[in-house]
């Protein structure tokens, strides 16, 4: 069953008055499942060549805070803690109406996807240009997919006994894993 997920894409507009831009990043998310992530490209080249004015560390700086206030509304939520920002549609509807310069976030538009990861998947593989991603994310996504549907013929059901994007912690090492299989504890990890 697919989900419901908004997304903006993240432009860097070097001189507004030309219009020209390069797509940098994206912000992706749900209300529903409470999943927001922004992320970047890898391999920011093609706005390097656009950046005659030496601005691009400054665009980057304000995405990885915003990128931060999403991290701390993400991880608040999953701690059951309140927070000072409510990461939502209307606050990335914002984003895009106060975003006319530089920094320019698209309009948000809906998109369906199975579970985040695709959805984030989808906006990449469209709309950003990414050498460094391209390649390497459609055999992850690939992958993923051929995984949980291995596991779902195996009579396993998504919440009930299979988990994806499952976090662990031991005494030397915390993580986050794609799936995890359990009936009380785990049995396998993937």
């Amino acid at each position: 069953m697919d989900n419901r997920y908004v997304y903006s894409t993240i432009r860097f507009v070097p001189n507004p008055a030309s219009g020209e831009f390069v797509n940098i990043g994206a912000i992706v998310g749900s209300e529903e499942s409470g999943e927001w992530e922004l992320r970047t490209v890898e391999n920011p080249k093609r706005a390097r060549q656009l950046d005659v004015n030496g601005i691009l560390d400054k665009v980057f700086y304000v995405t990885n805070n915003i990128a931060k206030d999403i991290d701390l509304f993400v991880d608040s939520a999953e701690e059951l803690t309140p927070s000072d920002l409510e990461i939502n549609e209307a606050w990335l509807n914002r984003l895009y109406d106060d975003s006319q310069n530089v920094i320019q976030f698209s309009q948000p538009t809906p998109l369906l996807a199975a579970e985040f990861d695709e959805a984030m998947s989808i906006v990449f593989d469209q709309l950003i240009i990414d050498p460094a991603i391209n390649k390497r994310s459609k055999s992850k996504t690939l992958a993923i997919q051929s995984i949980k549907q291995a596991y779902i013929k195996s009579n396993l059901s998504l919440g009930k006994n299979l988990f994806n994007k499952a976090s662990f912690k031991t005494q030397k090492y915390a993580g986050h894993l794609d799936f995890a299989v359990a009936n009380g504890k785990a049995l396998q990890l993937t």
